[in-house]
């Protein structure tokens, strides 16, 4: 749900336009659902998950969620530890002096599910099957990034 913007010049065909995608097409049903359906007795647990919970109204939020959990994202030393994990899980071998902390400085406001891809894409069969005599260098693992 994102926050209301200011009210500026329409663009080409003037009129709102619903998008698929857009929670708030569905705002006013949920929350008449909500009060209606759901009290202390209901067995039913609604949850929201946003990537940019500043975009988002918090006086809506506070409406229609008791609760809220923040999960930052990971801190360097965290990112150092995933990436040497889900490059290991992903069946890369890391020289003992492979730059992690290029990694972790590079991926800085990355979520752990987007480092995890990451190892999974970069470590393709092939590229596991060229490396399966060497360990990793940081040049072939930065090559597709970029």
């Amino acid at each position: 749900m994102p926050a209301k913007k200011k009210k500026g010049k329409k663009g080409k065909g003037g009129g709102k336009k619903t998008d698929a995608g857009n929670p708030s097409r569905i705002k006013k049903a949920l929350y008449k659902w909500k009060g209606k359906f759901i009290d202390d007795s209901t067995r039913v647990t609604i949850i929201g998950c946003t990537s940019d919970p500043a975009e988002g109204a918090v006086k809506e939020f506070k409406k229609l969620f008791d609760r809220s959990i923040y999960f930052p994202y990971p801190d360097y030393t965290t990112c150092c530890r995933m990436w040497k994990v889900f490059i290991e899980q992903f069946g890369g071998r890391l020289e003992s002096d492979f730059p992690l902390n290029t990694l972790a400085h590079m991926s800085s406001g990355y979520s752990a599910g987007s480092i995890r891809k990451t190892a999974e894409f970069v470590l393709t069969p092939f590229r596991k099957e060229k490396l399966s005599s060497r360990p990793l260098k940081l040049a072939e693992f930065i090559g597709p990034l970029s």
